[in-house]
């Protein structure tokens, strides 16, 4: 059925994607085919408004349970990919000027979307960028901020996101 919102992300997928890099101990095959399958179970019972009563709330059972696997996966890729570097995955998000040694508020920053953010001995040293903008885009950005930029070639986030390691650069 064209048109629907699982068909389109199955497009967006297949069009974009690039196979997951071997490189990355922490994003193995078996991780990417089981977000993938998830990506897939998460939006086509997105659409559960037509459906009986008792129908309707399986399928409701089987997104959450869904959305917390996928989160789980996720959580893992982190702490892998934070282990490998010598980082500390944390739950709890921090601001760009926290990364880049600055006092003040959140700005909001388009680039910045769905971030990941990681610590050494307690302080902030890298956030991960899941952006629905260009690589492109994201590497100008960093690079006006006074960021380190490294692109991964898959993210974990969802389809259709670009992941980039943003870092503080050195002086």
């Amino acid at each position: 059925m064209q048109g629907h919102p699982t068909e389109f992300l199955r497009l967006v997928r297949y069009q974009k994607r690039i196979a997951p890099p071997r490189a990355y101990g922490w994003l193995s095959d078996e991780r990417c085919e089981r977000l993938e399958h998830l990506y897939d179970v998460i939006a086509a019972y997105g659409h559960r408004s037509t459906a009986p009563d008792d129908h309707r709330r399986e399928l409701q059972r089987r997104q959450l349970a869904a959305r917390a696997e996928r989160q789980q996966i996720r959580d893992d890729i982190c702490r892998d990919l934070a282990s490998e570097r010598g980082w500390t995955a944390t739950p709890r998000p921090f601001s760009l000027e926290a990364l880049l040694g600055q006092h003040g508020g959140r700005g909001h920053y388009p680039q910045l979307d769905h971030a990941d953010a990681f610590r050494k001995k307690g302080r902030p040293v890298a956030l991960i960028t899941h952006s629905y903008a260009s690589v492109e885009q994201v590497l100008v950005w960093a690079d006006a901020m006074g960021l380190d930029a490294e692109p991964l070639e898959w993210s974990w986030y969802s389809p259709g996101t670009n992941a980039v390691i943003l870092t503080r650069s050195r002086p």
